[in-house]
């Protein structure tokens, strides 16, 4: 009986993991393809997926395991800063970055980048992230707001809310 109960209980443990193994290798995968594509196309949609993308694998991995990957946070601001610099008006990098430097502990740099928005406009496609933004700031009521927002124009978005790091 010991036996049979320690055999459920690792597999009900594997079970939990799996979805997680199974996002991180998505994100890895996501990764590479957009790593890939950057060689020919440093496009400001190529960067900014590219930087989305790591950002969210360095999330993932601070989140579980409360130790931050220097290397995925490098890659992810140098991307972001790329990005700015392809397009001068997009705000979905000044947020995202923005939310990175939260993550990484720098609320300075946070600040700093944030105040960029002042020449940049927020449009409906970039209230996710700054949703998410707010969240790590503190500022739940906005942030649940413009959740509401999104879900409001798109229901789809509920699915990657419920199944998003962020």
């Amino acid at each position: 009986l010991l036996a049979a109960a320690e055999y459920r209980l690792a597999a009900a443990e594997s079970a939990a993991i799996a979805p997680r193994a199974l996002y991180h290798a998505t994100l890895s995968s996501d990764i590479a393809l957009y790593e890939s594509r950057l060689k020919d196309n440093r496009s400001y949609v190529s960067l900014f997926q590219a930087a989305v993308q790591i950002q969210n694998k360095y999330w993932g991995f601070l989140v579980e395991f409360g130790e931050p990957v220097p290397r995925l946070f490098q890659r992810a601001e140098k991307l972001f800063i790329e990005a700015l610099r392809a397009d001068l008006f997009a705000a979905n990098p000044v947020v995202c970055l923005a939310a990175l430097y939260v993550q990484a502990s720098e609320p300075k740099k946070a600040d700093q980048t944030i105040a960029l928005l002042k020449t940049r406009a927020i449009r409906e496609a970039d209230e996710y992230n700054f949703a998410f933004y707010l969240a790590l700031r503190g500022d739940l009521d906005r942030a649940f707001s413009l959740l509401e927002r999104v879900v409001a124009r798109d229901p789809r978005q509920i699915d990657w809310i419920l199944e998003s790091d962020d």
